[in-house]
């Protein structure tokens, strides 16, 4: 074998280190591309966790918010029937409106969408004073039935001043859906 020169082994050395410079920086940037997109998707995964989260606390307050209106009403909501609730909470927030001295327009139900555990919309106008109004808007949630304010828009009424025109959808909940299930946990 033949020896080598001073000269070939620097080649040979510079040569090796190049090499391996180039598969350190060749196989770095695809660890680094690897651990990146591991990053991104265990970020991901903790965004849509906390996510759940948040719409977790939104059904555990509404139901919260049910029972407690349950249990401050009197009225025992699972002994009326779903569809009979629907025209008794009706009824129930036109006498509160008339009894605030608020005049009502048309009012309008539609059926709820079940999938969300809706029974009703219910689709209110009415007039009054400003007073009137916000006591209605306050007073929804002791009727005792199961109404959620879903959209609200107040504004001046043109032809009478120091009137309000409201106009708001009210959704009735289906308790059977919201009520919590014994020894359910949600992890």
């Amino acid at each position: 074998m033949a020896t080598l020169t001073d000269r070939d082994k620097r080649t040979i050395r510079i040569g090796g280190v190049i090499l391996v410079g180039y598969l350190v920086v060749f196989f770095g940037l695809k660890l680094w591309r690897h651990l990146e997109a591991e990053r991104a998707d265990y970020g991901r995964l903790v965004l849509e966790a906390r996510l759940m989260e948040q719409q977790f606390a939104t059904y555990d307050a509404r139901s919260e918010l049910l029972e407690k209106l349950r249990k401050e009403s009197g009225v025992d909501l699972s002994k009326i029937a779903k569809a009979s609730m629907v025209t008794k909470a009706s009824e129930a927030i036109q006498q509160a409106a008339m009894g605030g001295g608020i005049k009502l327009g048309p009012v309008r139900e539609a059926p709820g969408n079940s999938a969300r555990g809706e029974l009703a919309v219910i689709q209110l106008e009415a007039t009054g004073q400003v007073q009137g109004i916000l006591g209605l808007i306050h007073q929804m949630h002791t009727l005792g039935y199961p109404v959620i304010i879903d959209s609200i828009e107040m504004k001046p009424d043109s032809r009478q001043p120091g009137m309000l025109k409201l106009d708001v959808d009210l959704v009735i909940l289906d308790l059977d859906r919201w009520r919590p299930a014994e020894g359910r946990t949600r992890a």
